[in-house]
């Protein structure tokens, strides 16, 4: 099993307000810092990520791997506005593109 099949969109559900998420991604915040934080209880307004293929990937196992995009400081790059910092959710859907298309 190669990561391009794992990181397959359809292997995923992304959105916002989404309570029955495995873990949520901090979108908005006043701080770039912040913005893209990995937090395993929903807060709404946030992007959760559900893992739908669980048979591929265990969702801990993304929980820790977007934790470790975020201590990178990968979302920085993203943040934009003046008073909020936001990330949307097509951020977090081409983060997950872009890797399967540069393996």
């Amino acid at each position: 099993m190669t990561w391009e099949n794992i990181l397959k969109s359809e292997n995923f559900r992304i959105k916002t307000n989404f309570r029955d998420a495995d873990f949520w991604i901090r979108r908005v915040h006043g701080d770039a810092e912040k913005v893209g934080e990995v937090l395993d209880n929903f807060h709404e307004g946030y992007i959760g990520i559900k893992v739908l293929a669980t048979d591929k990937i265990l969702p801990k196992y993304m929980y820790y791997w977007m934790m470790n995009i975020y201590n990178q400081g990968y979302w920085r790059q993203f943040a934009q506005g003046t008073v909020q910092q936001a990330i949307r959710v097509s951020d977090v859907k081409d983060l997950l593109r872009r890797i399967v298309t540069e393996e």
